[in-house]
């Protein structure tokens, strides 16, 4: 479960663990445009950055399946980091068992309400999930190398399309990135950037 509100009722939030924990999923009606999301999921929808990653990690051992992990967005958890106020470093420290694909940018950890403008009219503030070129922000990715030194799963570069003549020159970073601390990590293929940040 990704970008919970704050305003979510912890209950509601292990209701629905509790739901996937005993093998009953979301009625697939719950997850289309036509139906209205039930009041706990509607904040979801305007993507604020609610991921404790404590509850995250305490929801995936409970599921406990080898099939079932944590997709772990740095630029979200960092926002959440500020957001929330935990130590962002040992949230990845955390979740690292659990983790089966990163997604990497940068942002500067400014939060964006949901009340608040798209994230196009805030960049100039450096406010909101900018998808920005690793290095750019004030994402430590010099400390988070090290802790996946022997992380083996997919790593997902994720920028945005106003970046895209910087594509190759962040590749290059994570790379970089990936090889100064002697990283366990394969880099077996790099794939085209999905569809979605093209």
């Amino acid at each position: 479960i990704e970008n919970t509100s704050p305003e979510l009722e912890e209950e509601s939030l292990w209701e629905l663990s509790k739901r996937f924990s005993n093998n009953r999923m979301f009625p697939s009606s719950v997850l289309t445009p036509q139906t209205p999301k039930p009041i706990f999921l509607r904040e979801i929808s305007k993507y604020n950055y609610g991921t404790k990653i404590e509850n995250l990690v305490e929801q995936v051992k409970k599921i406990d399946r080898e099939n079932v992990g944590i997709t772990f967005d740095f630029g979200h958890a960092y926002l959440a980091s500020k957001y929330y106020h935990f130590k962002f470093l040992d949230s990845i420290k955390l979740a690292l068992p659990y983790i089966k694909h990163v997604h990497i940018h940068d942002c500067f950890g400014k939060p964006k309400q949901s009340y608040e403008e798209q994230d196009i009219n805030l960049i100039q503030f450096g406010i909101g999930d900018l998808h920005m070129p690793v290095g750019w922000g004030a994402i430590p990715y010099d400390k988070i190398f090290p802790i996946l030194k022997n992380y083996n799963g997919v790593i997902s570069l994720e920028l945005k399309p106003r970046f895209k003549r910087f594509y190759k020159y962040s590749l290059e970073r994570v790379k970089e990135l990936i090889e100064s601390t002697s990283n366990n990590h394969k880099l077996k293929q790099i794939s085209p950037f999905s569809k979605q940040h093209d």
